[in-house]
């Protein structure tokens, strides 16, 4: 139920930031909305994110992944912290086919989550948030997984066959040894593969 959700993160927004409750109004339901600069709880803002990500308000929704990002780094949080929002907000720009923007986000989701830094694999929208710890780990080796499986997505959507077939190879083989719920990945990457090397 996301209009129940949506109320719901707004009555915490409002908690979380110091609003008075009758300024709910101000999270943004429609681009036209907007949310004062640095204020609230990151992860809310993270969730509100989610609710108009699938209510396809993206342009919303990515909006609210991007002042998600700024206040946790306003409060010096941990970037392998932020993966999961910055994953999310790749794939909001994927789907307004801005996709050079959303591959920059993966790309630094893989740089931060190939550091070593603490970083896992869940339900969230982009399928990683802060969990776990060391890249050995079968959840960051699900983490990497997914993020190349998304850069293939994006690689594949541009017409860069021979890049999506290299970063889709490395998913099936990362998302393959994982075992697990991770290996179910590797089924999605492997379909992406065969489809990305048929057009090679």
């Amino acid at each position: 139920n996301m209009s129940l959700a949506h109320e719901y993160l707004c009555a915490a927004y409002a908690m979380s930031s110091g609003s008075p409750s009758g300024s709910l109004a101000a999270i943004p339901s429609t681009r036209d909305g907007g949310l004062p600069p640095l204020g609230g709880d990151p992860l809310v803002l993270n969730e509100l994110g989610v609710v108009l990500y699938h209510q396809n308000n993206l342009e919303a929704a990515a909006d609210l992944f991007r002042q998600a990002l700024a206040l946790a780094a306003s409060l010096q949080c941990d970037p392998a912290a932020w993966v999961a929002t910055r994953a999310n907000l790749g794939h909001a720009l994927r789907r307004m086919n801005r996709f050079e923007e959303a591959l920059a986000e993966f790309d630094e989701c893989v740089r931060i989550s190939s550091g070593g830094s603490a970083s896992g694999y869940s339900n969230s929208l982009g399928g990683v948030s802060a969990v776990s710890s060391g890249v050995s780990g079968y959840e960051d080796r699900g983490l990497i997984g997914s993020l190349h499986t998304s850069r293939g997505l994006i690689y594949l959507e541009m017409g860069r066959i021979m890049e999506a077939v290299t970063v889709l190879h490395e998913a099936v083989r990362v998302l393959g040894v994982s075992g697990g719920d991770a290996s179910g990945g590797a089924g999605v990457a492997g379909t992406l593969l065969s489809r990305a090397l048929e057009l090679w």
